[in-house]
């Protein structure tokens, strides 16, 4: 005798992934249409290479998942994977930032439970796991639970981002890194002597080819338990200040529920549970949609940090402040990587005082950098 319920299960699963498949077919078409559009008006084919730009930015979570599956055609694969492959990413910071960067020659991540959005991982516990432990795959698979409580315990407390955006000149970034009407003095030590650049601080934009960090994951894929580069997926929040995951009239919940299905009958539980934790890493809320975020994402357990002698954890002093992050040690994962042909270009905030410039460019010249550092500082308008 046929089980209904279980046949429109199936059957709801099979439209959710459908649609959403459509979704991002659509998506790709677009992109490529814009991306192949050819005009004798010389504007147009300016204003429309702009476009395709915008909108590929506008939609990159979806773009880039769609490279996992069959959905898209050839040519939108290769339009995707070539925007993608060629991406330019940029850091925001500041100098005093900047300064323990190149002389240490390191890397921050900060734990995912002390990003700028306190909401971020709860689509995991709330959302996502909830639905993953009802399902029979699961039930029926006695090593579930095991890998469940272990992934799950690892991504609350051990999932580690740096961020990065897609924008090369963004006021919002600027006002936040390098507003001198806004910025405030660094916390130091009372036996302390501020540097040069810690007297005069300004903001900085670090460029880096997405070539380059691909190139980082390789090297760290081994050690974590995984590593990963994905951009941020925006959603709105239901009154209940939960992540609402619509997606028209079927649930992008259930979309990412059934990639994780996927895996459960194919009896690869951890790539199942794997799947949801990474998607719910990358969950923002949309009032965070114009910073277009694109996250290194790394995962490791405390007990494994001491076995990596590239990797060192939060300091005592920080953890007192709250603080959680790791630090990952150039010269020390591997002497053949190139910390100076890491960053592709430095830029200067708009408004950066003489005092400020110099003490950066003392700062490049010492560690043999200066090539990279423009010689103009950014014109963006600053607010008063």
């Amino acid at each position: 005798m046929t089980n209904h319920n279980n046949t429109n299960a199936a059957l709801s699963e099979f439209i959710e992934l459908s649609t959403f498949r459509k979704y991002q077919t659509h998506l790709a078409d677009t992109l490529s249409y814009l991306k192949h559009f050819l005009s004798p008006i010389r504007f147009l084919e300016v204003e429309n290479k702009k476009s395709c730009e915008d909108f590929f930015f506008s939609n990159l979570f979806i773009l880039h998942d769609s490279l996992k599956d069959n959905c898209i055609s050839d040519i939108s694969r290769k339009d995707i994977e070539e925007m993608w492959d060629n991406l330019k990413l940029y850091h925001y910071t500041d100098s005093p930032s900047l300064e323990k960067i190149i002389s240490t020659k390191t890397l921050r991540l900060n734990c995912l439970t002390k990003m700028n959005d306190s909401a971020e991982g709860l689509a995991l516990k709330e959302k996502f796991l909830p639905l993953l432990k009802n399902t029979p795959q699961f039930k029926n698979d006695p090593s579930c639970e095991k890998i469940f409580n272990q992934l799950t315990s690892k991504h609350l407390n051990n999932c580690y981002a740096s961020s990065f955006t897609v924008l090369s000149n963004d006021a919002s970034q600027w006002d936040r890194y390098g507003n001198p009407n806004k910025s405030k003095k660094n916390e130091c030590a009372d036996n302390h002597v501020p540097t040069k650049i810690e007297s005069a601080p300004c903001g900085v934009c670090l460029e880096i080819h997405i070539s380059k960090l691909l190139e980082l994951v390789k090297m760290l894929e081994d050690d974590f338990d995984w590593a990963e580069i994905i951009p941020i997926f925006y959603v709105p929040r239901d009154q209940n200040d939960n992540p609402c995951l619509a997606f028209g009239d079927n649930s992008f919940l259930n979309y990412i529920r059934s990639c994780g299905l996927g895996w459960l009958k194919a009896n690869q539980s951890k790539d199942a549970i794997r799947t949801i934790i990474i998607y719910s890493s990358n969950i923002k809320y949309q009032s965070f949609r114009k910073e277009y975020e694109v996250r290194l994402l790394l995962s490791l357990t405390d007990d494994i940090i001491p076995k990596l002698t590239y990797i060192s954890s939060t300091s005592d002093e920080d953890k007192e402040k709250g603080k959680r992050y790791i630090t990952i040690k150039f010269n020390e994962l591997n002497p053949e990587f190139s910390f100076s042909e890491f960053f592709t270009s430095i830029t200067l905030g708009p408004e950066t005082s003489p005092e400020a410039r110099c003490a950066v460019e003392e700062l490049l010249k010492k560690h043999k950098l200066q090539h990279l550092l423009k010689e103009q500082d950014s014109n963006c308008t600053l607010r008063t």
